[in-house]
């Protein structure tokens, strides 16, 4: 592992990110003729914080927002793009996110809820009960079944 990225590998990282900033997503570019935002490295885990200056804790990032970044520790959603990075990018690990996030029983099925959907929840003001929208739909069907019962309609 290279103790700090070449720049064949940062260009390659433009294209496992497809030309988009890691955190708002607009188009990033290192060429200025573009007219994209302009493409900058940022250190996923702030080197100030003890993250290391490798390829390894390196994203993409448009010069916005890096310098809004600054030294700070990524957050929950960063953490899930990280992990989706992780599956296209072989020089970065995906996190285990199960610590953060305590796990739930679908209210429709039973089964767990993933991760991903539970995160849903700290993104919206809803709570997520089910595990797929299809549990989803069986629920809210219920529910008005049972209304419709309660009321004496059919």
């Amino acid at each position: 592992m290279p103790s700090k990225p070449s720049h064949t590998l940062v260009r390659l990282l433009l294209v496992a990110q497809q030309d988009r900033c890691f955190y708002c997503g607009g188009l990033i570019s290192f060429d200025k003729s573009r007219g994209w935002l302009r493409a900058t490295i940022d250190h996923f885990y702030p080197t100030s914080r003890g993250g290391s200056k490798g390829i390894s804790n390196v994203v993409l990032a448009c010069d916005r927002c890096n310098a809004r970044k600054r030294a700070k520790q990524p957050r929950l959603y960063e953490l899930l793009k990280w992990n989706k990075l992780a599956a296209v990018w072989p020089y970065i690990n995906p996190i285990n996110l199960e610590p953060l996030v305590p796990q739930k029983e679908c209210t429709s099925c039973g089964k767990e809820i993933p991760i991903e959907r539970l995160l849903q929840t700290r993104r919206s003001l809803t709570t997520i009960k089910t595990c797929s929208p299809e549990c989803s739909k069986r629920e809210r069907n219920r529910r008005t079944k049972r209304i419709r019962r309660t009321l004496g309609r059919n």
